[in-house]
C-alpha cells in the first residue's frame, strides 16, 4: 500500500468518526428537547415491579387527600398528611392472621382502626353514631378511610363479632402498643409532635363548633353533632401518619380516635367499659400507657372507635 492510499484511507476513517459523533451530538440534543416537552420513555426493566403512581390533583384539605392510585391496580395507597406522596407499608400478613391484621405475641389485631360496613359493602358514614342492634354492619380494617367514630363499647363489640373477630383486651392493645413494655408511643420511647394525629386543642373541636356553649353545659347533641367528624382540621384517615405505627405495621395507636377494649369495671352507677389511647383532641402524653374507664359501656360520642382482634389460625 503506497504512503497516498494511507493517508486516504485514514482520512475517510476520521471523517467517518466525525459523522457518527455529530448523529450522537444531535440525537443527545432531539432527546433532552423531546424530554423538556414532557416526553417520557418507558420504566427500565429493573423498575417495571415499582407502582406507578397517579398523583393528587391537588393537596388540598387532609379530608380530600384520598391518596395516590397505583395505576396498575387502582388501589389507593396511604397518602402522607398535607402531602401528594404515598407511603405503602411494606409489612407482610402476620402469622396466622388475615392480611388486615398484624400478629403481636400470641393473638392478631387490626392494622388500622375500623369502619363500618352494610352486607352489601356500602361503608356506613363515619360521623354519624351507629343503630345500637347493629344487625347489619361489620367492622372493616383498612388504610385511607376515615375511621368510625361514635362508638359505644356495645356497638363495638358487636362489629368485631359480626366482623367474625372480637374486641381486643387492655392487655392485648397495650402490649400491642408498647411491645410488650418496651416501649412508651407506637413509635418509640419519646414523644414526637406531629408523628400521631394527638394535641389538636387549638381550638379544641368542641370550642371550635359550640364556642356560646360553656364545657360542663354541653351534653350528648354537641358530643355527636355530626358537623365535628366532618370537619377537615381534625380526623384524619387510618394510617395518614405514616410514622404513627409499630414495628410490626399497626398504625394510629395514639391518636385519631380512642378506642374500646373489652374490659369492664364494675362501678357505683352501674357497669362502665374501658377505652384505651388518646384521640386527636387528647394531649398525647401518656402514649400507650392512656386508659379510662369513666364511661358507661352503651356510652358514644365523636372521640370513640376500635380496633379487632381474634386468635391467629393454624
Amino acid at each position: 500500500m503506497t504512503f497516498l492510499q494511507i493517508r486516504q484511507r485514514q482520512t475517510a476513517g476520521n471523517a467517518a468518526r466525525v459523522c457518527a459523533f455529530a448523529a450522537l451530538a444531535s440525537s443527545l440534543a432531539l432527546s433532552c428537547n423531546r424530554k423538556d416537552e414532557g416526553y417520557s420513555e418507558s420504566a427500565p426493566d429493573e423498575q417495571k415491579g415499582v407502582p406507578h403512581l397517579i398523583p393528587l390533583k391537588d393537596k388540598g384539605s387532609a379530608r380530600d387527600a384520598g391518596g395516590a392510585r397505583d395505576a396498575a391496580s387502582g388501589k389507593t395507597l396511604n397518602p402522607k398528611p398535607g402531602t401528594g406522596t404515598v407511603s405503602p407499608a411494606p409489612f407482610p400478613p402476620g402469622r396466622g392472621c388475615p392480611e388486615e391484621m398484624a400478629r403481636s405475641g400470641s393473638f392478631c389485631i387490626d392494622r388500622y382502626e375500623i369502619h363500618l360496613v352494610s352486607k352489601d359493602g356500602t361503608q356506613y358514614p363515619h360521623f354519624k353514631a351507629p343503630p345500637s342492634r347493629m344487625d347489619n354492619l361489620s367492622a372493616r380494617s383498612a388504610p385511607n378511610v376515615f375511621p368510625q367514630g361514635h362508638l359505644s363499647q356495645e356497638t363495638a363489640m358487636k362489629a368485631c363479632g359480626n366482623a367474625g373477630k372480637r374486641l381486643c383486651t387492655l392487655a392485648e392493645w397495650q402490649a400491642a402498643c408498647s411491645g410488650g413494655g418496651s416501649r412508651k408511643f407506637p413509635h418509640g420511647n419519646e414523644p414526637a409532635p406531629g408523628t400521631c394525629n394527638v394535641d389538636k386543642r387549638n381550638p379544641h373541636i368542641l370550642d371550635k363548633h359550640f364556642p356560646g356553649v360553656p364545657h360542663m353545659k354541653r351534653a350528648g347533641k354537641h358530643f355527636n353533632d355530626q358537623a365535628l367528624l366532618q370537619d377537615p382540621d381534625y380526623l384524619e384517615r387510618t394510617g395518614q401518619r405514616p410514622g404513627c405505627v409499630t414495628p410490626e405495621g399497626i398504625f394510629d395507636l395514639d391518636g385519631n380516635l380512642s378506642e374500646w377494649v373489652d374490659d369492664s369495671v364494675q362501678k357505683p352507677d352501674g357497669l362502665h367499659g374501658t377505652f384505651a389511647g388518646d384521640a386527636f383532641s387528647g394531649a398525647g402524653a401518656q402514649g400507650c400507657g392512656r386508659k379510662t374507664d369513666a364511661h358507661a359501656a352503651n356510652y358514644y360520642d365523636y372521640s370513640m372507635g376500635t380496633r379487632c382482634c381474634r386468635n391467629p389460625g393454624r
